[in-house]
This record gives C-alpha cells, structure tokens and sequence, in this order.
C-alpha cells in the first residue's frame, strides 16, 4: 500500500535510511512568484529570502526517500533570471546536480532559454514543472526530448507534494541500475499558488479601515478608479486592479481587449518594497507600499524587473484581432507595446514583375519563369499538395 504524504512505500519507510545525499539544485523559471509558490509548498515553507534584496537569490531545502532508500536533502537555489551583480548568477550555479524549472503553460516559448542555464550533465536530473494543462504539458515532452536528446518521463496525475520524488530517485541513480532520464510534471494551478515572501522576516499588517480611506482619496487625485476593495488604473498595458487591503497587483492585459479568444487573463505583477522610502506618522509600511505601487503604475516609474514582467504579461502568441473592433485602434495600441508589423515578401513572380518595370529583366525570361511556375503549381494542384 502507498502513502501519499509521501510517496513511499510502507515497506521502504520501516528501513533505516542508508545515507543522506545533499544535492545542490536549481530552480528556474520566469515568474518568481510561482517558482517562490512551488518551493514554498514542496519543502513546507522553509524557505529564506536573506540575500532577495541585494541579490535577487532565494534559498529551501526539501527532503525526499529514494527508491534505493537514500535520503535526499535538496538544497534548491532560486535563481533571478536578470543578475543584480554581472557574473553572479554563474557562480551560483556552479556544483549544481540537478534542476527544476517551474513554467506557467502559457509560458512555453521559454523552456528553451531555462534549460540552457543547466548543465548538460545535469539534463538526467531535470525536473519540468508545467503549471497549465495536459495539452501544454505534452507539448513541453516534446521540446524537452528535442533540446536534452532524451526520452523523458510523464506524469499528469501527481499530488505537488510527491512532486520531487522523481528528482530524488534520479539523484541516487547511481546507486541503482536505473537510467535516469529528465521528467515532466503537471501541476495544476489552483495547487500551486503564487508565494510573495515578506524580506524583513515578518509579516506586514494589512491596511486598516482609515488608511484605505487615504490611499482611495490620494489614488482618485491620479485618475483611478475606486471601489470599496481596490484602485483601479487603466494605462497603455491594459487595466491594473490593485487590492487595497494587500497590496497585490492584477493586471488585465489590453491584448485580451482586442482579441477574439476567450482566454482572458489575468495576470499577478510582483512589486516589492526594497528600501524604506516615505515616512508618515498616519500610515503604516503597507499603505505606503500600496501608494507606491499606484504611483509607480500611473507614472510608470517602476523597477526594470518590474516591465520585463509587465512585458510578458501582455505578449500572447494566440493573439486574434476581434473583427468587431476597429483595425486601426488595435495597431496602434499594439505598436506602443512594441510590437511590429512584419515585413511581408514578395513573391517571386511579384519581384520579376518589378525586375521587367525597372527593365533590370527582359520580358522573354519572365514569361519563361512565369511558364515554369505555373507547371510546378499545377502539377502540385494534380497530387493533392
């Protein structure tokens, strides 16, 4: 019979433990949010943000048995994908045996540049954690095998907290005759929320009912929209919702305004108070940190890690223009986004054609490529391609 606390069996948990591995291990991804959520909930909440502030690094530890009855500590390092200090991020990487990569489904196109960051030797000792569906977790199979050369495992049906039993076994591979080979899980979303640790090492009373009154009358000053639980701003981005009792910042992204999918999101931005700032005998820590925020959206002052997540949140690669919506207003909210129009080829026939106007080709030869095109096209016609 199986314990699902822990993923073991009862036989294997009646056996002295044969040794403890510690083993060094890599958490990546681009949401620090849901990678700090995923290691929150796998190594029961010890988790340390001491050097967050100077160096964006956060630091669990997590233990797990192994088939070969090993006990596994991982000591598991976030890692920031921008460096607060060049080269830092390198040498905390060094002397890693494994890694994990927690991935949003709707993050994808990412996976390539995550696992670049691990050591190819390593690639064995890969765990990818997809927090979306099964469509998305098969379609990460699939680029893993691709970018590793391997045959990767799957699993769609596992509880978070057996999740790195797998990671576990593949790190005491050696003391068994297995092959370990990377493995990619499904998580899914309601079972792995965002975390946003409190830095100072204590938690931050929520606002009280007078100091939400102060942040609703100063964010209506700035053109927000107020309700009894939040300051609503509307900017280039799309619709920022921000909760006034604690601080979280939700934005609706203008893509999803103009698109004719209905997957509309919503996505969380983490923004985080690193230094003092304002002093006030009427406000406490958090209200002043909420009016930073909705200072920093209205101004669009905002940390650079702040806009790499604002920049995510609002690209989509299943983008569709709503054909109700007015053509022109879509381009231009999507060029302020820094988004382009790609630059359509000519055809060849099109490019010969301009070659005869310019007289840089003679009428004979492009009626002879013309003939050829027309016989390669109705001869593909003909076959069904």
């Amino acid at each position: 019979m199986k314990n699902h606390s822990t993923g073991v069996s009862h036989s294997t948990e009646q056996k002295e433990v044969r040794s403890t591995l510690i083993q060094k291990v890599l958490v990546l991804g681009h949401n620090p949010a849901l990678m700090a959520g995923y290691v929150n909930r796998v190594s029961g909440s010890t988790i340390a943000y001491h050097l967050y502030a100077s160096l964006g690094v956060g630091i669990g530890v997590a233990r797990t048995r192994s088939t070969t009855n090993h006990e596994i500590v991982m000591q598991m390092w976030l890692i920031p994908q921008e460096e607060k200090i060049k080269g830092i991020n390198e040498s905390f990487k060094r002397g890693h045996s494994g890694a994990i990569v927690v991935l949003a489904g709707d993050q994808l196109d990412h996976i390539h540049d995550l696992i670049e960051a691990v050591d190819e030797n390593a690639y064995p000792k890969l765990l990818v954690v997809v927090i979306g569906t099964t469509k998305q977790t098969r379609r990460v199979v699939e680029i893993v095998a691709e970018k590793t050369k391997t045959s990767p495992t799957l699993k769609l049906d596992i509880d978070i907290r057996d999740s790195l039993i797998p990671l576990g076994n593949a790190l005491a591979s050696k003391y068994s005759r297995e092959q370990s080979v990377p493995c990619i899980i499904r998580i899914r979303v309601e079972d792995c929320p965002e975390y946003y640790p409190e830095y100072e090492g204590r938690s931050i009373p929520e606002c009280t009912v007078e100091e939400i009154h102060h942040i609703q009358e100063t964010a209506e000053k700035i053109g927000a929209s107020i309700t009894s639980s939040s300051a609503i701003l509307h900017t280039a981005d799309g619709q920022y919702t921000i909760d006034l009792r604690t601080g979280e910042v939700n934005l609706s992204p203008i893509t999803c305004q103009f698109c004719s999918n209905n997957c509309k999101r919503n996505s969380n931005i983490c923004i985080i108070a690193l230094e003092s700032g304002w002093s006030s005998e009427d406000l406490g820590k958090r209200a002043l940190l909420i009016l930073a925020k909705i200072w920093g959206i209205h101004s669009g002052n905002l940390p650079q890690h702040v806009h790499k997540q604002i920049r995510y949140a609002t690209q989509c690669n299943k983008f569709l223009p709503d054909e109700n919506l007015d053509i022109d207003t879509i381009e231009q909210t999507l060029f302020s986004l820094g988004y382009k129009t790609p630059i359509k080829r000519k055809t060849m026939l099109k490019e010969a054609s301009d070659r005869v106007s310019d007289q840089r080709m003679s009428h004979t030869t492009y009626n002879m490529l013309k003939s050829k095109m027309h016989h390669v096209l109705s001869k593909r016609a003909q076959e069904g391609k």
